[in-house]
C-alpha cells in the first residue's frame, strides 16, 4: 500500500526541480495514477492509454504516443500516460494482451512502447516513472528486470513480505541486463 502515492509524490518533486517527468500507469489491473494526479476526467476513453498502446503495437500498428499523454502540471514538466479509462471496453482490451507470449519475441510491444516513450515524444523526458503491479507478473517482471535503470522496492516489513522482497532484490542484483549503459541495482 502506498507505492502509487510515493511515485506520484516523487514525480511532483522532480517536476518541481524542472525535470521533464513522464509517469506511466502500468498497473493495468488496478490503475490509479490518473486519480492521484486529479486528471481522471481527461482520460478520454477506454482506448486512451497504456493498454491500448500495447494492443496497437502488438497488432503491428505505429501509434502516436503523444496522443496518450496527459499534462499534469501547469509548467509542462509533469505528464501521465494512463492505463486507460476503466470500463467494459477497457476490460475487453486487457483480454487482448498476452505478455507471456512477448518473452518469445525479440521485438515485442512492451519494448516498443518503452522505446516510443523514450524517443518519440514531442520532448525528451528526463525521468520516466513506471507504476507497476506488485509482485512478479508477466508484465511487471520485464519492466523491473529489462526496462528499469533503477528499481525502488517498496514493501511492508512483515515476515511474509520480507522473504519475498529479499528474493526479489537478490534477483535484481544478479540480473543480466541488455542495456548499453551502466546497470543500477538496489543495495
Amino acid at each position: 500500500v502506498g507505492r502509487s502515492t510515493a511515485l506520484a509524490h516523487t514525480a511532483v518533486i522532480l517536476a518541481g526541480q524542472e525535470k521533464k517527468v513522464v509517469c506511466m500507469d502500468m498497473d493495468l489491473e488496478a490503475p490509479g495514477l490518473a486519480a492521484l494526479f486529479g486528471v481522471e476526467d481527461q482520460v478520454r476513453s477506454a482506448h486512451h492509454g497504456v493498454a491500448d498502446l500495447l494492443v496497437a503495437l502488438d497488432m503491428g500498428e505505429e501509434p502516436d504516443v503523444n496522443e496518450h499523454l496527459i499534462p499534469v502540471d501547469d509548467k509542462g514538466n509533469l505528464f501521465l500516460i494512463p492505463a486507460g479509462n476503466i470500463s467494459a471496453a477497457y476490460a475487453n482490451t486487457l483480454t487482448l494482451l498476452d505478455p507471456g507470449a512477448w518473452y518469445r519475441e525479440v521485438e515485442n510491444p512492451l519494448k516498443k512502447l518503452m522505446a516510443l516513450v523514450r524517443n518519440s515524444l514531442s520532448f525528451k523526458p528526463d525521468v520516466i516513472l513506471i507504476d507497476s503491479r506488485t509482485g512478479l507478473t508477466t508484465l511487471s517482471a520485464p519492466l523491473i528486470f529489462e526496462q528499469a535503470d533503477l528499481a525502488i522496492v517498496v514493501f511492508y516489513p512483515h515476515s511474509q513480505t520480507r522473504l519475498g522482497t529479499q528474493l526479489l532484490v537478490q534477483g535484481l542484483q544478479n540480473a543480466v541486463t541488455y542495456r548499453k549503459h551502466r546497470r543500477l541495482a538496489p543495495e
